[in-house]
């Protein structure tokens, strides 16, 4: 499986799969609703909300995107698809300037040090420990 692969699937049980806009902090469903519609791309009404091929197509579009990114680093060239899964999704949820703010952890994988690397994949963020518990331990043990 590629790290886009590998970095989906999990995405899909940290995130979950939601058809209709949503503000990540809240949950809440968005709307425009009564009087408007929530529009992106050319039209695309987001009020009708997103069919499974959609959602697929979409995510690892992004993915990828964020992987092209990644791959002009040499520490996220040399790593095994698991390692290189959880640098994406972290890459892909805080952006590529989110990931670059992890200097202790980007070095740690630099030198293979899977260990100190886990122990820097975290937040302070305590709704988000355990997901970031979960990446640290794929970084320790490869997968």
């Amino acid at each position: 499986m590629s790290a886009v692969d590998l970095a989906y699937t999990r995405l899909n049980t940290e995130e979950g799969r939601r058809a209709f806009c949503y503000n990540d902090a809240t949950g809440k469903r968005v709307t425009c609703q009564p009087g408007g519609n929530l529009t992106t791309a050319v039209g695309v009404n987001l009020e009708l909300g997103l069919d499974d091929e959609e959602i697929d197509w979409l995510s690892t579009h992004r993915l990828l995107k964020v992987a092209t990114q990644l791959q002009a680093y040499t520490w996220y060239q040399g790593l095994d698809e698991a390692r290189q899964s959880v640098l994406l999704d972290i890459a892909f949820n805080q952006g590529l300037a989110g990931l670059l703010h992890y200097p202790h952890l980007l070095a740690a994988i630099s030198h293979q040090d899977w260990s100190t690397a886990a122990t820097e994949c975290h937040v302070a963020d305590p709704r988000l420990a355990q997901r970031y518990a979960a990446l640290a331990e794929i970084l320790r043990n490869g997968a």
